[in-house]
């Protein structure tokens, strides 16, 4: 940070006049200051303490003691309030704060004060008096004056340089979406070309399957055989079944060995009537149930995909 700095500073009592006040460091802590200032015939010193800023402040200032401090170093020291690390310093109202000087006699008054649409706050003054045994350098004056500015340039070609390179590398960002943009674009065109052109080939072939299944002709033997084994399964499963023999009665001792013999051939018999039901059952069904054909496919197919052809947009 430079330990000095000059300002110039608008009349409010002779408007299109100004005074230049030179600040220079006068201590350790950044707001001891030696305020030195002249409209051009006098010169005003006044000696500014860190510790005691407050009482410059004016009672219809509301800002915090850190605020306060802040918008003083940023005035007075010219220090932009983004490069401190006092969490309170980004608050300070710096927008719309203007200073001004009057003259009297023996004094000269610096006022800050916040103006918005021609309305003026006061936020405090700091009064100079006269001091004619001060001597003024306004060369050094000059060449403090000149290196800020100096200064400022270089910072602000600094600036320009940067933002001319980060404006072609967005160009350059934004030239390259704009192509992934069109090559996607381009991408999902040619799958919806590909998918129109695979349905369509579907579709053909599901109308010449149909047109296949509606001139084919069934074989009359195959057909007959067909029609007699449903017509035999119908019948056998409408006809009652055999009930099962019932245990016969002993009627005399003498005759046991012959009555459990007749009772044994009689359940085999029935085992072996169950067994053949069994047998023609299961030939029937092999013989009634057609298997299911590649031109069954083809009708279901057909029924799901509709007979139109897509035409790719």
């Amino acid at each position: 940070m430079a330990s000095e700095h000059v300002l110039r500073i608008v009349r409010s009592d002779s408007p299109g006049d100004y005074i230049l006040l030179n600040t220079s460091s006068n201590g350790s802590s950044p707001l001891d200051l030696k305020l030195l200032a002249t409209e051009g015939s006098q010169p005003y010193l006044k000696t500014l303490k860190h510790s005691r800023i407050s009482k410059y402040r004016a009672k219809s200032n509301h800002l915090t003691d850190a605020q306060w401090e802040s918008l003083l170093r940023s005035i007075l020291l010219q220090e932009p309030i983004q490069q401190r690390q006092e969490p309170e310093a980004e608050d300070a109202p710096t927008k719309d704060i203007e200073l001004v000087a009057t003259i009297s006699s023996t004094n000269l008054t610096i006022t800050l004060r916040k103006s918005i649409s021609g309305i003026h706050q006061k936020l405090g003054e700091l009064t100079l008096p006269a001091s004619p045994n001060t001597d003024i350098n306004v060369l050094d004056w000059c060449f403090t004056a000149i290196a800020r500015a100096d200064n400022l340039s270089s910072h602000s070609q600094s600036l320009e340089r940067k933002l001319a390179e980060q404006t072609k590398v967005a160009d350059k960002l934004r030239a390259q979406l704009e192509d992934l943009i069109q090559a996607k674009r381009e991408h999902e065109d040619a799958i919806l070309q590909k998918c129109a052109v695979l349905i369509n080939e579907k579709k053909a072939k599901i109308r010449d399957q149909q047109r296949l299944l509606a001139t084919a002709k069934p074989d009359p033997d195959t057909l007959k055989k067909v029609q007699s084994a449903a017509r035999q399964q119908s019948a056998r499963n409408k006809s009652p079944r055999a009930s099962r023999h019932g245990k016969r009665k002993a009627s005399a001792p003498s005759n046991s060995s012959s009555d459990e013999e007749d009772f044994e051939s009689g359940v085999k018999a029935e085992e072996k009537d169950d067994e053949e039901g069994e047998g023609e059952k299961q030939a029937d069904s092999e013989d009634v149930t057609p298997q299911h054909s590649d031109l069954d496919e083809t009708e279901d197919e057909l029924s799901e995909a509709g007979g139109e052809d897509i035409v790719p947009t």
